[in-house]
């Protein structure tokens, strides 16, 4: 059986703007989110950018995209969206790499976290002046596209039933947006990736009881630290622990991702 992680699937395609429109996105086919133009030598302040360097993504192709997640009625209190910039080079990394919204009014950075993430702002002037994103990197070396991943707890602690939830909630947005490459899967864990450089990466899980102790995630069924890149990951198999418990993480993950098989 094959385990497809739904940050291997999750790949936008837009086939033009009309029907973009009227259409939910369809995540699960290879290529690239929006219109990919270059940018003009000048920018709104009037100071010169190079258009080698400096390319664009239409504001108006990537916010039909991620206005979906908004307008989505299901449960959706565990899980996030956000635009991820993926290097198709195996070890490149997306330090330095910037993203920012330009249009006739409008000059705004869009922070970039270090699992090449942004937070895409929805707003109407935006998009009624038909804005740019541009990238500081040439475009056609990066994979673009909406990104949902679980929220992660700022003190490392997880209910092991949350997380399930959290799988299953993911699961269920894929299905309503229309992703095929989920038919017939099911939840059966979820993947926490940290910086390759990240000390102290365990994952921990407990039972419920106060006789219950701590036990790595990694003593179960295999499930070892994998290295990709510039990342390295821990995979929770649900069937592995007791649907009754707590994970811990001893350093914060960058992401963690439902895994589907």
């Amino acid at each position: 059986m094959i385990t497809t992680t739904y940050s291997l699937l999750l790949t936008l395609l837009l086939t033009s703007g009309v029907v973009a429109a009227q259409t939910p996105a369809v995540i699960g086919v290879a290529g690239a989110a929006g219109t990919v133009g270059v940018a003009s030598s000048t920018d709104i302040a009037g100071k010169q950018v190079s258009t080698e360097e400096n390319e664009w993504i239409s504001y108006r192709n990537t916010y039909r995209a991620m206005i979906w997640f908004e307008k989505y009625g299901k449960p959706k209190n565990f899980i996030q969206q956000h635009y991820r910039f993926i290097p198709k080079e195996k070890n490149a990394s997306v330090e330095h790499l910037t993203l920012s919204l330009r249009s006739r009014t409008l000059q705004l950075d869009l922070p970039l976290d270090a699992y090449g993430r942004a937070s895409i702002p929805l707003m109407k002037t935006a998009y009624d002046e038909n804005a740019e994103l541009r990238l500081n990197r040439k475009l056609d070396a990066y994979t673009r596209q909406p990104w949902i991943s679980l929220i992660s707890r700022p003190d490392g602690l997880y209910d092991a039933s949350d997380l399930r939830t959290a799988c299953n909630q993911a699961l269920d947005y894929l299905r309503y947006i229309g992703d095929t490459s989920v038919n017939n899967k099911k939840c059966t864990g979820v993947k926490f990736t940290y910086l390759h450089t990240a000390a102290d990466v365990i994952l921990k899980f407990k039972s419920t009881g106060q006789s219950s102790t701590w036990a790595e995630v990694t003593d179960k069924h295999g499930a070892t630290i994998t290295n990709v890149g510039n990342y390295k990951s821990i995979t929770y198999q649900f069937a592995a622990w007791s649907q009754q418990g707590q994970i811990l993480s001893a350093t914060a993950p960058l992401t963690i991702d439902p895994v589907f098989e």
